[in-house]
């Protein structure tokens, strides 16, 4: 609809106001001032049918081009309209002929009208008055036709045509926000064909003049499926940290309101494109399979994704695969649970909170002093973190004596091992649950190998828990007992945030590839253990 403002274009003398500005070619002592004035309401409607209030809107700006082409502004300038009262707005300006003046009118930031006069005669001394017609410069709506489409097909964009426009810029993004303009172009026609890639698609359009763009109406969204036309899992990461990511590879998984599971679990999408999906696996998540599901439809990976819930903190890395291996064939001990190496130097910077149980590895440290890489703090990094533990031989003892909980777990002795253990009680769990390892004496390993021992003799203390020692002694009877040299022990206390938590000493200090079938379903034993007594604590 065509609205009609009056421009009163003043001439001025006045040397050197625009000096700065001028250019080579530029009068070097006039100027000119262009001001831009609304009639009150009914002097306006009374003139000419058409015309508008000037509280229609709430702001206007005017541009003033320099003569010649390409354009060049030479001053902007803005106002706010708060009545209908006649605005004045002094825009300083080089008095010569030929300029080019825009001016746009604003509601909600949104320029809403837009008109020009690209023939401005701007003369000194005088003051000129110039009509200028401005027509609404929006576009009301804009259409997408189908909203889905297969790969090879074209969407159809259509907005009805903006009078003051000379073109349009079609806008494409894959996010709605449009931080990323994926493309652009500037039709003159009101109705396009776009060809784009699979995946999701968002599409605005504004229009333009030489002397203004407008304002982009909402987006519009389509999606190009893939050969598949729905969704599908190609491939997912083998493990994933609790809080950390992992990323699922496919086809069509960045349609709005896709989600992704791991089992029953939902995942946190951090970034999504058609083909791939990265994912923030949250606390709790357990093992299993990822499921994706939109509006498309869903699909459920091949395989699980292991989720690490175990760390296995070592310095040198020395047993750490033969542990994980092992401790893979007993995963239905533990939920499934997988376990990663960490190296003892992350313990400075990576959240341990996330896992249940904590394996201190036997090359952490032979003395307090040389603890943890020779920083015997990172201890309390593992203490705070809420997990169970097991503490494996010489680097898992002097741990526990970092524990303040645990401090008085008596000096460690280097012992022989005759590749038995004698159980102190074999009715207890760690020998019978889920796997029962006989007893009462326990082979450990197919080859003489070293343990590590606590020695602890009788009256017992209460916070220590005693299951095998390295030997027995027997009287004349056949009667046994053990020899106090504790190899299988645990402490139970609360974190310092008041969470239960047991510290498990394994004593078995050697290579796990030697250890016997039973000496192995005895750590199954205890990692059953171990993961029951978080389960109740969670």
């Amino acid at each position: 609809m065509k609205r009609h403002i009056v421009l009163l274009i003043a001439g001025l003398v006045s040397a050197g106001f625009l000096g700065s500005c001028e250019s080579p070619e530029a009068p070097s002592a006039t100027d000119g001032k262009i001001v831009l004035r609304f009639e009150p309401a009914a002097k306006v409607a009374s003139l000419q049918a058409g015309n508008m209030a000037a509280s229609q809107f709430d702001s206007v700006v005017v541009n003033v081009f320099r003569p010649g082409s390409p354009l060049r502004l030479e001053v902007s300038k803005g106002a706010a309209i708060t009545s209908d009262d006649p605005i004045n707005i002094a825009v300083g300006c080089i008095a010569e002929n030929g300029k080019k003046v825009g001016v746009d009118l604003y509601s909600g930031r949104n320029l809403l009208y837009h008109g020009s006069n690209p023939d401005v005669d701007v003369i000194a001394h005088q003051t000129t008055p110039v009509s200028i017609d401005v027509y609404s410069f929006y576009v009301s709506s804009l259409t997408l036709t189908p909203p889905i489409i297969p790969d090879g097909a074209a969407f159809t964009l259509h907005w009805p045509a903006v009078p003051a426009a000379t073109k349009y810029r079609l806008e494409e993004s894959a996010t709605p926000d449009f931080a990323t303009i994926a493309s652009s172009q500037s039709p003159a026609d009101t109705t396009i064909d776009v060809h784009v890639a699979p995946g999701s698609h968002y599409f605005r359009v504004r229009p333009t003049s030489p002397y203004a763009t407008g304002s982009a109406t909402p987006s519009k969204f389509g999606y190009v499926t893939g050969s598949s036309n729905g969704v599908k899992i190609t491939a997912v990461d083998d493990a994933v940290i609790p809080g950390e990511t992992i990323k699922i590879t496919g086809e069509n998984l960045d349609y709005p309101g896709t989600q992704a599971t791991i089992g029953a679990t939902a995942l946190t999408i951090e970034s999504s494109a058609w083909g791939e999906i990265v994912a923030r696996a949250p606390r709790n998540a357990t093992t299993g399979k990822v499921t994706v599901s939109s509006a498309l439809g869903s699909d459920t990976s091949n395989k699980e994704v292991v989720v690490q819930r175990i760390a296995y903190v070592s310095a040198t890395g020395e047993y750490a695969t033969a542990y994980i291996n092992l401790l893979a064939l007993y995963a239905d001990d533990f939920g499934q649970s997988g376990v990663v190496s960490i190296p003892v130097a992350q313990l400075d910077t990576r959240d341990m909170s996330v896992f249940d149980i904590i394996i201190v590895a036997h090359d952490t440290g032979t003395l307090r002093t040389n603890w943890g890489g020779g920083q015997p703090a990172r201890a309390a990094v593992i203490e705070n973190s809420n997990a169970n533990v097991i503490a494996i031989g010489k680097g898992g003892a002097v741990f526990l004596s970092l524990i303040s909980n645990a401090a008085s777990v008596p000096t460690t002795n280097s012992i022989d091992a005759d590749r038995s253990y004698f159980e102190n009680d074999k009715s207890d769990a760690i020998f019978n649950t889920p796997h029962s390892v006989g007893g009462p004496d326990l082979t450990m390993c197919t080859a003489p190998t070293n343990s590590l021992a606590f020695s602890i003799q009788s009256p017992y203390p209460a916070e220590v828990g005693l299951y095998a020692s390295t030997g027995k002694n027997c009287n004349l009877l056949g009667i046994c007992s053990p020899n106090d040299q504790w190899a299988l022990a645990d402490f139970r206390f609360k974190d310092p945030d008041g969470t239960p938590v047991v510290y498990f000493f394994w004593g078995y200090a050697s290579d796990p590839t030697f250890l016997t079938t039973n000496g192995s379903d005895c750590l199954g034993n205890v990692m059953n253990m171990l993961y029951k007594s978080v389960a109740l604590v969670d």
